[in-house]
């Protein structure tokens, strides 16, 4: 019943979460619905990362996904890292 769930969706749903649990949660039901992330889903989640560690680990799973960084990838990226710096 009603429009099934894409990738837009369930990065929209990402971009509301809190917190990580919230977020793995909505990576796990797109999973399960046979969702593929994008370069977009991984981007959303490298800016809601609060360390190298967490960025690092999004951008190995972006990889075994298959998914190839972009830019904005690489911007976010870099920018928490200055973040990262400045605290």
């Amino acid at each position: 019943r009603g429009v099934a769930p894409n990738v837009v969706t369930f990065t929209t749903r990402l971009r509301s979460c809190r917190s990580d649990e919230q977020r793995a949660t909505v990576l796990t039901d797109m999973e399960a619905r046979g969702v593929a992330p994008n370069v977009v889903t991984f981007n959303t989640l490298l800016k809601s990362c609060g360390s190298t560690a967490e960025r690092d680990r999004v951008l190995a799973h972006m990889e075994a996904c298959g998914v190839a960084p972009d830019a904005v990838t690489y911007t976010t990226w870099l920018s928490a890292c200055r973040s990262d710096e400045e605290r």
